[in-house]
């Protein structure tokens, strides 16, 4: 569950802070944490002592989220003259409405062109483990998010031979007995549809051939058609016996298998 939290200086009594944080255990951490704050509130901080208090605790992050934006609103932010908090967003998910000038822009720019992380700097970050409350912080703010055809595109041109031969993590390596039978297991059952099986053979033909839009637009359609079954024919297939043939339902074949009919159908040429 989450809580809504602000901070409130001694020397005046004033609110300067309001946050969120997800409670773990009732121990409130992230309301008493001094870690990841701005430097207006440890400008604050350096200046005075404080106080926390919590408003709400107990209850779901988005009506945390809600509870949060209403009150900066009330209070007002002091970076955009509307009030005494130092919050540097409208709150909710952390960085709505965050101002950053032109300069702010170029100074990152500039102090992160040519920075290169050392070994344990790149050692903690792949041990590192997010909390519970980044995870469903990163999840709500993805919700409904959706990339437009010309970020998809640029994705894909981005990728394209990124990890082809020696580039590839995997290249020189073999999976062991073990590692293929995982993955036996897992594929054995597997259905592909006739859609997928055309988008296999498009992408294979693409690495050795150039495949024209005509070529696609044929697959498509194919694929389409094999995909669609009549109504009247679901449940049921073609038997024959002799020179003659017909149409049974499945759960019939068994009984005319036993008097001498068998699977198939035959075609006049």
């Amino acid at each position: 569950m989450a809580y809504l939290y602000k901070h409130i200086r001694l020397d005046t009594n004033e609110v300067f802070y309001i946050g969120i944080g997800y409670n773990n255990n009732n121990n409130f951490k992230r309301a008493f944490s001094k870690c990841n704050r701005n430097k207006y509130w440890k400008n604050i901080v350096n200046k005075t002592n404080y106080s926390v208090e919590i408003v709400e605790s107990n209850i779901s992050w988005n009506d945390a989220c809600k509870l949060e934006i209403s009150l900066i609103k009330i209070f007002g932010r002091k970076d955009l003259n509307k009030g005494c908090l130092v919050n540097m967003t409208n709150g909710g998910d952390g960085i709505v409405g965050l101002i950053q000038t032109d300069e702010h822009k170029r100074k990152n720019s500039e102090a992160n062109k040519g920075k290169k992380k050392t070994v344990e700097q790149v050692e903690n970050f792949k041990n590192r483990h997010q909390s519970d409350e980044t995870k469903l912080k990163i999840s709500i703010s993805n919700k409904g998010r959706k990339c437009s055809n010309e970020t998809k595109e640029k994705i894909s041109n981005k990728l394209k031979n990124k990890y082809v031969g020696d580039k590839n993590f995997f290249y020189g390596k073999k999976h062991t007995n073990e590692t293929k039978k995982i993955i036996g297991d897992n594929s054995r059952g597997r259905i592909l549809t006739q859609e997928t099986k055309n988008k296999i053979s498009l992408s294979n033909l693409e690495k050795t051939h150039i495949v024209t839009e005509e070529t696609k637009h044929k697959m498509s359609v194919s694929s389409k058609l094999r995909n669609v079954i009549p109504p009247s024919r679901k449940g049921t297939c073609w038997i024959k016996k002799d020179n003659g043939c017909k149409s049974i339902k499945v759960n019939e074949l068994q009984s005319h298998i036993l008097l001498g009919w068998t699977k198939g159908r035959i075609i006049n040429k």
